[in-house]
């Protein structure tokens, strides 16, 4: 806005006061303003319209008679042309004996070739998108009552969780009996027992065939049973028969 002076200054009085925003002050409860001068109030701000007369019917049929003969006629668009095809050119030079530059460019100048267009330029230019081609996604169907008053969806959710836990529980089980136990080759070791082979005592010839006259067994199967349990101990035991005290392991 322009700016008023007014009221009474002491010393020389300039108007840069109002103009210098490093000079200028702010009165007392008002905001600063800036000192930008401003035109005055018969100013129209914008750009100026200025009418040729006539309408749409004479912008149509007369768009080239303009008052001022400023408006020119379109450019007609210009062919586009393809650019020349220098190996069939120099193949058809060589077959006609052309072998120097200079026989070269006027063979060039007389028999011009140019390339052909491409497949894929042609297909390109000739597609074209239908009428009733709709853009856009698809509207999702709508969700059927039925199934919401019958409260399907919560059971597939009730469904699905469950199946996730389940799941989830069989992992954690796997992890806890992988965890447990660890199989290596020296525990599978250990767990096997050896076979013990039957050793037989001496026997003179002829009483191997004398059945026993004294059997201390009650049965036949507690007999076995004796002698498995004596086998199977017999690996711990020392001695040739396998018959002594039990061996201590080192260290104790």
């Amino acid at each position: 806005m322009t700016a008023v002076v007014s009221g009474t200054f002491v010393g020389t009085y300039r108007e840069s006061y109002e103009t210098n925003p490093l000079l200028k002050k702010s009165e007392l409860g008002r905001p600063l303003n800036r000192g930008f001068t401003l035109p005055g109030d018969d100013f129209v701000y914008g750009v100026a319209n200025h009418d040729k007369g006539g309408g749409a019917a004479q912008a149509i049929m007369h768009w080239n008679k303009d008052l001022n003969h400023k408006t020119k006629l379109p450019a007609l668009k210009k062919k586009e042309q393809q650019p020349k095809d220098f190996i069939t050119m120099n193949k058809a030079a060589t077959q006609s004996g052309i072998t120097t530059s200079k026989e070269q460019a006027e063979f060039r100048e007389v028999n011009e070739i140019r390339l052909k267009k491409s497949y894929e330029r042609r297909a390109k230019q000739a597609h074209r998108i239908p009428v009733e081609a709709v853009f856009g996604h698809p509207t999702r169907p709508s969700t059927p009552v039925f199934d919401l008053l019958e409260h399907k969806y919560q059971e597939k959710w009730i469904q699905e969780k469950r199946q996730h836990e389940l799941h989830t529980r069989e992992k954690k089980q796997q992890k806890m009996l992988n965890g447990k136990i660890y199989e290596t080759k020296a525990s599978l070791l250990r767990k096997f027992e050896p076979p013990v082979q039957q050793t037989s005592f001496w026997h003179m010839p002829k009483w191997e065939k004398v059945p026993a006259h004294l059997e201390t067994f009650r049965s036949v199967k507690a007999r076995e049973a004796s002698f498995q349990k004596l086998y199977q101990d017999g690996t711990a035991r020392k001695g040739i028969f396998h018959h002594g005290v039990y061996e201590l392991p080192n260290g104790c």
